[in-house]
């Protein structure tokens, strides 16, 4: 289909979110909605969702409606989104209006000067009158000054990538300002920059707020994210004299950054190394006035002073005292709640909707959320794991139509459709950690404050919607089986754990923080007994922030499958100071967990596995019963098999233990079928056009410590052959036979050890 005629179908209606997006029985969960025709009136119901797959052939859309709970009908409206981040402050008049004279100054590295439209760097200023002033760049990234409906105008455009000095002066008594740029590591024979100079009689900027990396003269309106000419790039020791430096001040200002606190005449200096992991600007100044920053712009990144002495940020936080601003950025939609559920105090956990009907027969809109058990409490002995960092991870990402290597003939399933057409068009809705910002940098942040894509009922088997073929399944064959999320055991620990036997991962657990690595870990060496039944899974270190859980950020340091690479000393996480990358690279590899991790990638088609010697062990044999052939999962809704997408293979080497049995091996893999970039140290190991002998998805069994077990299937499409046959099929029997096993109170013998 042609991207003209998928943009005729592309139209999505009612686009709503959650908050929270995972919850418990007896909890409120708040629906934030947007008609984007701005006056659809629907009906709101809630509904227990079973299956989310909705492909030719597969199991269609399960759903239960929950009686008694949420029965409204309402009328809708259009609720806008404000993208684009900036900092700002309401300043005390008393401290700013008080002199006439002043100096703005602050350092930049500009990543879009020659952007097209004017940029902003500080501002009081009002757009509509010209009232104040503004210090920015204009549409071919020349450095200018607004004072007075006077315009100062630097030489030249500014060089991306590259740190200037920015100063700007007013001195009421002689009528006069003064601009200066100073480049502050030029290139060789190259600009150094200049000073410009203008008669200007009085400036007023009294009741104006202050502004970063945007303007807005409205303080209500700058709190919601509403700001205009956004500045894309750094910006470093933003401060405001209440006086004009002379020549000498300007150069010694120039050559220190951020002025000393008790300099004459200091209104406010902000140290942006400080509260890296928070949202404040903070003054070091005597008169503490604190800025906010707005709609997330990216820290812990590096400054002007930055020589790679220190990589991480928490050791030399001067080195990386910078912003990096985005006119792309995205924290918050900020609409407000078109209703809210108050969930029952028994209701089962599980995965639920509201789901919007509107009454013109326009598209049905299924706003996701999970209701985890009550804390502390089991209703089954197993629980679905939920992998909500990996689902907001993938959130609103615009890859399939931004990569151009992302070919049909590579990608069967990956191929453009309406969603990723309609997202195409909507960057408004916020990007994802597998997109870059308009200046090329890479998106460390997520967010879950927005209608999310990733948790859409669509056409294509990936994360939550390849996660409901195990809910289906279960429901199915009638396991009782609790839900818990990555949310909830990241934010209380092994507790989320503890009252299961055995918990089952989804297809794609992929993005795991250090709490729940930790915590998986502590519980599996209480005895626990864990199925995973995905692929490409424990590979990217997370972290939610410390305040906000809506926030997850990944930093993509060093190797690993990755759409863009950490810029250098950025590869520490904000929210935490913690390294990112690979939990491989950061030496707790998943093999330690699971017994097998990230091989190799392939979306052109799946395969099958074959059983090998190891599966007659007695240690194993029951996991085969009732399977009669020695092929496995030649069938399936993914590829046509259960082995494909992204696979997982064992390693010794990386933690596999010991005593594993590989009990079944895939094979037959296409040439399309790509080794993980972390597994080659030189591009010698690449294909040649054949198939490459350790491409494969091992399917792992282990006994582990006090009785309990784990059990891998190390790929993506295993659970998307589940449904084959209405359930009759060896991949399900093989699911069946362990889940039942783990059930088992009997411990697990502790094996031999070889």
């Amino acid at each position: 289909m042609t991207a003209p005629a998928l943009a005729a179908i592309c139209h999505y209606d009612l686009l709503g979110y959650p908050d929270p997006l995972c919850v418990r029985p007896g909890e409120q969960v708040r629906i934030h909605v947007s008609s984007e025709k701005g006056a659809t009136r629907y009906h709101a119901e809630l509904v227990r969702l079973i299956c989310g797959d909705d492909t030719p052939g597969g199991p269609g859309v399960q759903e239960a409606r929950v009686p008694g709970v949420a029965d409204h009908r309402i009328q809708g409206r259009r609720q806008a989104l404000h993208i684009g981040s900036f900092g700002m402050m309401i300043p005390p008049a008393t401290t700013f209006d008080a002199t006439a004279d002043f100096t703005v100054a602050c350092r930049i590295l500009p990543t879009t000067p020659a952007h097209g439209v004017p940029q902003t760097i500080m501002a009081r200023h009002d757009a509509v009158t010209g009232r104040g002033w503004r210090l920015g760049l204009n549409a071919d990234g020349v450095p200018v000054a607004e004072l007075g409906g006077i315009t100062l105008r630097g030489a030249r455009p500014l060089l991306a990538g590259c740190w200037y000095a920015l100063v700007l002066t007013h001195d009421a008594n002689d009528a006069t300002a003064r601009l200066v740029v100073q480049a502050l590591r030029p290139f060789p024979a190259g600009p150094t920059g200049g000073s410009w100079t203008a008669d200007i009689g009085p400036v007023d900027a009294s009741g104006l707020p202050l502004t970063f990396a945007a303007q807005g003269s409205d303080p209500a309106a700058l709190l919601r994210g509403i700001a205009s000419t956004h500045f894309n790039g750094k910006i470093e020791a933003p401060c405001i004299f209440a006086r004009a430096l002379d020549p000498a001040g300007i150069a010694a200002l120039v050559a220190r950054g951020l002025p000393d606190p008790m300099a004459q005449g200091l209104v406010a200096a902000w140290d942006l190394a400080q509260d890296i992991p928070g949202s404040r600007m903070v003054d070091v100044g005597l008169h503490g006035c604190h800025g906010t920053l707005v709609n997330l712009p990216t820290r812990g990144v590096t400054g002007s002073h930055f020589d790679a002495s220190a990589m991480a940020w928490p050791d030399r936080p001067a080195h990386f005292a910078a912003v990096h601003f985005h006119d792309d950025d995205f924290e918050d939609a900020r609409w407000d709640a078109d209703f809210s559920i108050d969930l029952p105090h028994d209701l089962a956990s599980g995965v639920y909707a509201a789901r919007l009907t509107p009454e013109d027969g326009g598209m049905v809109e299924r706003v996701v959320f999970f209701v985890a058990a009550p804390r502390g409490k089991a209703a089954a002995p197993v629980a679905f794991l939920a992998s909500t960092a990996t689902y907001m991870a993938y959130a609103n990402s615009h890859y399939a139509v931004d990569m151009a290597e992302m070919e049909p003939k590579r990608g069967l399933w990956m191929t453009i459709g309406a969603p990723e057409i309609f997202l195409n068009e909507r960057r408004d809705l916020g990007l994802s950690p597998y997109d870059t910002h308009s200046d090329g940098s890479g998106v460390c942040y997520s967010s879950r404050l927005r209608p999310l894509f990733a948790l859409r009922i669509m056409q294509r088997l990936w994360a939550f919607n390849a996660d409901t073929h195990i809910t289906e399944w279960l429901a199915a064959e009638g396991i009782p089986c609790d839900l818990i999320t990555d949310e909830h055991l990241h934010a209380e620990g092994p507790a989320v754990l503890a009252p299961y036997r055995a918990v089952i991962t989804g297809t794609h657990p992929e993005y795991w923080t250090t709490r729940m690595l930790d915590s998986l870990e502590a519980w599996q060496n209480e005895g626990g007994r864990l199925m995973y039944l995905g692929g490409n899974g424990f590979y990217w270190r997370t972290a939610f922030h410390p305040q906000k859980p809506w926030l997850i950020e990944v930093r993509r340091a060093e190797s690993g499958a990755r759409y863009w690479e950490t810029a250098p000393g950025e590869a520490y996480h904000s929210f935490t100071g913690e390294y990112g990358g690979l939990w491989r690279r950061l030496g707790r590899s998943p093999h330690r967990y699971v017994g097998v991790g990230t091989i190799a990638t392939g979306f052109d088609h799946s395969t099958h596995y074959r059983r090998t010697a190891a599966a007659a062990d007695p240690r194993a044999a029951w996991i085969f019963e009732g399977v009669a052939g020695e092929r496995i999962g030649d069938f399936g809704l993914v590829g046509g098999g259960a082995a494909g997408s992204e696979i997982d293979s064992a390693d010794a080497g990386l933690g596999t233990p010991p005593h594993a049995l590989i009990v079944a091996r895939s094979e037959a893999h296409s040439r399309y079928t790509l080794l993980a970039p972390e597994t080659m140290t030189s591009s010698i190991a690449a294909h040649n056009g054949e198939e490459h002998p350790d491409v494969h998805a091992d399917m792992v069994f282990y006994e582990g410590p006090n009785g309990g077990a784990v059990f891998s299937v190390g790929s993506i499409a295993w659970a998307a052959s589940l449904p084959h046959a209405g359930h009759a099929n060896d991949v399900a029997r093989i699911t069946g036979n362990v889940l039942r096993r783990f059930i088992d109170p009997t411990p697990f013998p502790t094996p031999p050890w070889p």
